[in-house]
């Protein structure tokens, strides 16, 4: 996670279009790195859960850009990165894996 936490920092700090725009492509380097992690974890999970079989972690990585019509913040970026890793992907209810990077804030957990 080498570009992961060090984006994510400097998101937190200068959470703005014109920032996230300037520094699109530390952003593509963060979320490629973010993304080959999510397809690793999907990979080894699926040893001890056959469910995960067939997932990609596009269909399981959240979109970074926060809905902010009905908040008082006005962030327009959430300051970390998200999965989870079910079957049917983040559109399904069904039980699995949640993943979340942020820094000083990193967990995982399971359940529904």
């Amino acid at each position: 996670m080498k570009n992961v936490i060090p984006f994510l920092k400097l998101l937190k700090a200068y959470n703005s279009r014109d920032w996230f725009n300037e520094n699109r492509e530390k952003f593509e380097l963060a979320r490629n790195e973010f993304f080959a992690f999510v397809e690793s974890l999907i990979y080894d999970l699926q040893k001890i859960d056959n469910r995960l079989s067939g997932l990609e972690a596009k269909n399981c990585v959240f979109r970074l850009n926060r809905d902010v019509r009905f908040s008082k913040n006005k962030s327009p970026y959430k300051i970390n990165f998200a999965a989870i890793l079910r079957e049917g992907g983040k559109k399904s209810d069904l039980p699995g894996y949640y993943i979340h990077i942020e820094p000083g804030n990193c967990f995982l957990a399971a359940g529904i």
